[in-house]
């Protein structure tokens, strides 16, 4: 009996050690976490932007909805080429543009994504769920929490942009490079014209979603869902016209490029302002955020 006790003394006093020994072992990596956060800041932003932008960024793709944005567009709409390309008749005349140029594949590919990204880009802040309240209670001012959402979701867009270029490549590779990269600054200019309406829309109308769902329950709000359909195909319009003046009626692709570039920078110029006047609406509705994040 002397025996047993004292063997079970010794091994409780073992895996007193080694529990003490894994506390500190958790200590340290959390300090290894901190220090590698504090070492992880995108460039040219402030440290609080560059954290809640990371924050959307791993928040998103934990989920089914944010891997759809980056895994569906480019090799949905490469595959939807590949078939056309064996259509025979008239179908195959107009589905054979995207079948056989890589600009128009990439820039239907583009579209697609900005698209799949309307439930993160029409509701930025109550599908967090309890992420929100811990955003809330840190010291992120609204113009920040909304600049950092919009370029977590930029970094969403560019690993998406990078499938989709791929697969354009791969499909069509005998294309215009000229008309790809206008195409590419068509598809960021497009998504950067969405950011101030999407921050004011997701202020005004949150709603507690689910984006582990590929069905309604991971859907933003009807009413912004509706507005950023529409507004998707008014922002893609300048970035298209671009294309089809350089290409099709001044026979000029080159053209396409630096025209492109001169609207994605006027776009630059123009949003940031109106993201932080969007951003105001973010304050007077802090509380009824939280609770909507929550599912009250």
């Amino acid at each position: 009996m002397v025996v047993v006790l004292g063997g079970m003394a010794f091994a409780s006093s073992v895996l007193h050690k080694v529990l003490l020994e894994s506390l500190e072992s958790n200590r340290s990596f959390a300090a290894r976490a901190r220090s590698r956060d504090r070492i992880w800041r995108l460039p040219g932003t402030s440290a609080t932007v560059s954290a809640v932008a990371l924050a959307q960024l791993h928040t998103a793709m934990r989920t089914v909805r944010g891997r759809f944005v980056v895994l569906l567009p480019g090799p949905m709409v490469g595959l939807m080429a590949t078939v056309f390309r064996r259509l025979p008749g008239e179908s195959a005349e107009w589905s054979g543009l995207i079948s056989t140029r890589g600009d128009a594949l990439l820039g239907v590919s583009l579209i697609f994504a900005v698209y799949a990204l309307q439930p993160f880009t029409m509701n930025m802040f109550a599908s967090d769920r309890s992420g929100l309240t811990l955003q809330f209670l840190a010291p992120v001012s609204d113009e920040d929490l909304a600049r950092g959402k919009t370029l977590g979701l930029l970094l969403i867009y560019t690993m998406a942009a990078a499938l989709c270029v791929l697969i354009a490549t791969l499909v069509a590779p005998q294309t215009s490079p000229f008309l790809g990269l206008a195409v590419l600054a068509g598809g960021y200019a497009t998504l950067l014209c969405l950011w101030p309406v999407g921050v004011w829309l997701s202020a005004l109308f949150p709603v507690a979603a689910d984006l582990s769902k590929t069905g309604p329950g991971g859907n933003p709000h009807p009413a912004t869902l509706l507005v950023g359909t529409v507004l998707v195909l008014v922002f893609a319009s300048p970035s298209l016209l671009i294309v089809l003046a350089a290409d099709a009626w001044l026979h000029r692709p080159w053209l396409a490029l630096p025209a492109s570039l001169l609207w994605l920078g006027i776009v630059v110029l123009l949003v940031r302002p109106l993201v932080r006047l969007a951003s105001r609406a973010i304050g007077p509705r802090r509380e009824n955020l939280g609770l909507v994040a929550q599912n009250r």
